[in-house]
């Protein structure tokens, strides 16, 4: 064989070779640093929309979050989460580190996946599929935060300091880009391919993001952004910063606004009322007279545009318009879902359905043609429909120890520190309308994205963890030189 032919034949091989000792490489870098897998494993979620409904473009559908799940039950980003997870694990066992103390949202999800281990259980001892009882319109996404926030706990106290700088800017730059993106794509490429009212309505109108995770993360950099201009202000403020925190809320906002998603508006206006509430009685009133009124006046052209798509004969009926039967198959059948998720509830009110189960006379209703009624607009209902007043227990439980522990921490940090606690507060908050009229739970993007806010405050307890251990365990960083306290919500 000739030379030129070997070297052709062994290309792959080389490819092989060369990506396994770069991924080795990569790996020996970073086992003292989880933070930068951690940001590079959230910054898919930042990037790739999940959703393709309402898109022409039939190869959208084959998206990143379903690589896998017909041969290994999980998506590949989920096997990911878990090799980072090991590889960060096994960084803290051969350096002797401390374990830090482990938060109580932890311990929550933790009962999740005991409850989904008895599921599955019962399920087999009645001829289920083991992939039907952890398939994704169960509630096997809630079980999943939990390797995320384990990871940003344990990237928290690493050895060497994180720097939540860079975190709070890299959300804010995040979020700037996001909406800069959105904006120059409503404004000159036609909005959003994934746009269900220009392709399945044919109404005239852009939208810049329909999938609601992309304007969850405008807020978590808009939060960050309003932090540390109006709640607490930062030791290393400069003012190129602040003109881009100002530029992050404004394009944010927008973004938002124009996504024409009504859980978007609700949840937006609950950020501002939390904003309000939390930030200095100085900027209350300016904020009021001057920032409050355009929010309002934006999102009013945008909702009587919204408004003039629709027949109806009041405003009201108008905006809830897949609320009220009007003769279209579209019209009403929200309702009706709601109506037979809850009759299947009530069958078997306090273990719920099963993690398989689907409600019955789902062939009534439009879009559940394909998956005959496993899944629901209501996340709250499809949880305590699937998993019953159990469920419902675990995720108050789950939400009461996030807001202890959050609170904990509002009033003894830095500014830094602070601004990524209350994104993610603000997080929770702007998800609040998806969780009760969308459909989260079936989401692998926005279950991931919800436990990062679920976890941004355990990654700013462990890293105050980690900055207190004594000299000589721990490097020392000059921006956080005060004793650690304990915070409440930690087990």
């Amino acid at each position: 064989m000739e030379p030129l032919q070997v070297f052709f034949f062994s290309i792959p091989y080389l490819i092989a070779l060369g990506m396994a000792v770069g991924i080795a490489a990569f790996g020996g870098a970073v086992i003292g640093r989880p933070i930068v897998p951690l940001l590079l494993y959230i910054s898919i979620f930042f990037v790739f929309a999940q959703t393709s409904y309402g898109s022409l473009d039939i190869w959208r559908t084959n998206h990143v979050y379903g690589r896998g799940t017909g041969q290994v039950f999980f998506p590949l980003l989920y096997w990911s989460l878990l090799i980072i997870l090991a590889w960060t694990w096994m960084g803290r066992a051969f350096s002797f580190e401390d374990s830090p103390p482990m938060p109580a949202v932890l311990g929550w999800l933790l009962a999740w996946l005991g409850l989904l281990v008895a599921h599955v259980v019962v399920g087999a001892m009645n001829g289920v599929e083991i992939a039907d009882a952890l398939g994704g319109n169960g509630f096997v996404g809630v079980v999943w935060m939990a390797p995320l926030v384990l990871l940003m706990v344990w990237a928290g106290a690493s050895r060497k300091p994180v720097s939540l700088v860079m975190v709070t800017r890299l959300l804010v730059l995040t979020a700037l880009g996001k909406a800069a993106f959105g904006l120059g794509r409503w404004a000159f490429l036609g909005g959003d391919p994934a746009n269900i009212y220009a392709n399945a309505e044919k109404l005239n109108i852009r939208l810049t993001y329909f999938d609601i995770a992309d304007s969850l993360v405008c807020v978590l950099g808009l939060a960050v952004a309003l932090s540390l201009l109006l709640v607490k202000r930062s030791d290393k403020r400069s003012a190129p910063w602040d003109w881009i925190y100002i530029a992050t809320v404004v394009a944010s906002l927008a973004c938002i606004m124009l996504s024409y998603r009504r859980t978007a508006w609700g949840g937006v206006m609950l950020v501002m009322i939390y904003f309000l509430i939390r930030m200095q009685p100085r900027w209350r009133l300016p904020v009021l007279t001057l920032g409050v009124p355009v929010v309002l006046v934006g999102l009013s052209i945008v909702m009587g545009q919204r408004l003039n798509w629709r027949d109806g004969s009041n405003p009201l009926e108008k905006f809830f318009f897949d609320l009220v039967s009007s003769g279209s198959s579209f019209e009403g059948a929200r309702v009706l879902e709601l109506r037979l998720a809850w009759e299947a509830f009530i069958s078997s009110p306090i273990v719920g359905i099963g993690s398989w189960g689907k409600f019955a006379s789902s062939n009534l209703i439009v879009w559940q043609a394909s998956s005959a009624g496993s899944f629901l607009h209501s996340g709250v209902l499809h949880l305590t429909m699937k998993a019953g007043l159990v469920g419902l227990f675990l995720t108050g439980g789950l939400l009461w120890a996030f807001a202890r522990q959050a609170r904990s921490l509002a009033a003894y940090s830095t500014a830094e520190e602070r601004a990524l606690v209350m994104a993610g507060v603000a997080g929770l908050l702007f998800m609040v309308p998806d969780f009760l009229f969308g459909t989260p739970i079936g989401q692998v993007r926005t279950m991931q994205l919800l436990a990062l806010c679920l976890g941004l405050p355990c990654l700013v307890a462990a890293a105050q963890w980690a900055l207190a251990q004594p000299a000589g365990k721990r490097a020392t960083n000059t921006l956080h030189r005060r004793p650690y306290r304990r915070p409440l919500g930690a087990g």
